[in-house]
């Protein structure tokens, strides 16, 4: 955003169209391929469309609602603009009393905790008469996506935050169906306090291992859970020990789930990936690069400037030591939501026939 405010913190007209034309200048010199999905005249279209319809003066919500949909129509799950939520939510501000999820197979909305007398496990029917399937059609331009199905996982996470810019109101009537009947309630607002309390007392406090853990489940097979590939030494320190551990008791299938792993680092990958494969292994065989001067200024290393393509052959090495690599089966639990860092860990062990993949698709 613009240095600078006006109005009680609000931006100006001009400072918003600043911001956007920095933002479409950012994009265009950052992004290896802005244009793969929306043509550069559709894209810009819509950017000067925006700009003619800013007020004088604006909130960052209400860029945020304004622009968000231009950085989604870029189509690509890594790119997206930030919710303004500590502009938006504060400690006072009324906040909707229940805690929801959206079904990524279904776009069902249901109750997450029975908070305020509604019980978890409802499907929402309607809100102040709009239906779900209206509030999440409306929400999906604000979640960055390649595929529907990824987009509601994002809609899901940040339903409160849309929820609040598209339908806040001071009472909710809201309906239910819950046992086969639909129940219609009347809630207010409550503060960040009242919700807090009402979490605490409603909903199931379901320990969240964010960490890579394994366990046996039997004298046959071991489960190991990776949420994401973010901590290169925490994964690698759990993977030596669990392979020391696997080959010691003489366990001959590991199965690793990476459902839902929304990604993290390569490196991490490859850490993994050095315990379990039996020879050498490499997760980009060809790569594209966009180098220019605002790119190089973010990069440590200097690169030439332009579109450069390179086949990478520089393989890596799995563990030297054969006792440090699991000499046992491997399998690999997927879906739909093993992203970014996730995918190219599924694709090097199908591309190198590291273990067998199973998938778990997504419901028509």
């Amino acid at each position: 955003m613009s240095a600078g405010n006006f109005n009680d913190g609000k931006l100006s007209r001009q400072q918003a169209i600043n911001d956007l034309d920095s933002l479409v200048y950012m994009l265009c010199e950052v992004h290896p391929n802005i244009f793969s999905v929306c043509t550069p005249t559709t894209f810009l279209s819509q950017a000067n469309a925006i700009k003619q319809a800013f007020p004088d003066s604006l909130t960052t919500l209400d860029f945020y609602r304004s622009v968000a949909p231009l950085v989604v129509a870029v189509g690509d799950g890594h790119t997206a603009l930030s919710f303004p939520y500590e502009d938006t939510f504060g400690k006072e501000m009324p906040r909707f009393p229940l805690m929801v999820s959206v079904d990524a197979n279904d776009s069902t909305i249901t109750t997450r905790g029975t908070l305020f007398g509604v019980p978890e496990g409802a499907k929402i029917v309607s809100i102040n008469g709009v239906s779900s399937k209206e509030m999440i059609e409306k929400m999906l331009p604000y979640a960055s996506g390649e595929r529907t199905f990824f987009k509601l996982t994002n809609v899901s996470n940040g339903f409160l935050a849309y929820f609040y810019m598209l339908y806040n109101a001071d009472e909710y009537d809201i309906q239910y169906i819950k046992n086969g009947k639909i129940i219609s309630r009347k809630m207010r607002g409550v503060s960040l306090e009242e919700k807090q309390k009402e979490m605490k007392r409603g909903m199931k406090e379901v320990p969240q291992n964010k960490s890579a853990s394994y366990r046996i489940i039997n004298k046959k097979a071991a489960l190991l859970t990776v949420p994401h590939f973010m901590n290169v030494q925490e994964l690698a320190d759990t993977c030596c020990k669990m392979v020391a551990d696997l080959n010691t008791r003489h366990i001959k299938n590991l199965i690793i789930d990476v459902r839902d792993n929304g990604g993290g680092s390569s490196k991490a990958v490859d850490s993994l990936l050095s315990y379990i494969a039996k020879t050498p292994y490499i997760q980009f065989e060809k790569v594209w690069t966009k180098v220019t001067p605002i790119t190089q200024k973010l990069m440590r290393r200097q690169y030439a400037q332009g579109v450069n393509f390179y086949v990478n052959d520089k393989m890596m090495q799995p563990k030297s030591n054969a006792a440090q690599r699991y000499n046992g089966k491997v399998w690999v639990l997927m879906n739909h939501h093993s992203f970014s860092a996730a995918a190219s860990f599924v694709w090097t062990v199908k591309a190198f026939k590291i273990g067998t993949l199973v998938v778990k698709k997504p419901a028509e």
